[in-house]
């Protein structure tokens, strides 16, 4: 009996914490909208369905990859630019020599750069902690006509249920979110 007990108020404590992060969600995206809708009076909300929790690391592993891929690119101009070199050596044509070295010179910086990514970035490509929550939004709004539209937005916000990107466009919400990560991380 007192197991069971345990187990029900376990149960409602967890749907009454899902139930006050949805309506923090919801009364951010309120907030959202009617600052940022062309007509902010004519919203109204359908539903808003959570789809997914984010890890730190996911962010973390695109970073480090593309760091990696910069590496790997600009090690490969180099040494382009460094047979060029030895080929403007050996034709007498060393008046060509500084446009090879000031490729070099970017190219190691880029490198530089890209090492200080990696070594900020590659201890939270295994942290598998909550960085964002991604949430479906439905809602119906007024366009530019003045007519009563459905819109469907991508909500994505952090573990304090601030929003972070809200948009119907999945690649500009990853722009925002990777804008975001970067500036936290």
């Amino acid at each position: 009996m007192k197991k069971t007990l345990i187990a029900v108020l376990a149960m409602a404590s967890l749907v009454s914490c899902n139930e006050s992060r949805e309506e923090a969600v919801n009364k951010n995206i309120k907030e959202y909208i009617s600052k940022n809708a062309k007509d902010p009076a004519s919203y109204e909300p359908m539903e808003t369905v959570f789809k997914e929790r984010i890890p730190v690391s996911f962010f973390a592993k695109q970073i480090v990859d593309e760091a990696n891929g910069y590496i790997e690119s600009s090690q490969d101009k180099i040494d382009t630019q460094n047979s060029r070199i030895k080929e403007f050596n050996a034709n007498n044509m060393q008046s060509l020599i500084p446009s090879s070295e000031a490729i070099i010179k970017t190219c190691n910086e880029i490198i530089t750069l890209s090492k200080a990514d990696l070594k900020k970035y590659e201890p939270l490509a295994k942290d598998t902690t909550t960085a964002y929550i991604f949430y479906n939004h439905k809602c119906r709004l007024k366009n530019g006509f003045g007519a009563l539209d459905i819109a469907n937005y991508l909500v994505y916000t952090d573990k304090q249920n601030s929003i972070v990107a809200i948009n119907e466009d999945f690649a500009e919400s990853l722009k925002s979110l990777e804008k975001d990560f970067k500036s936290k991380h």
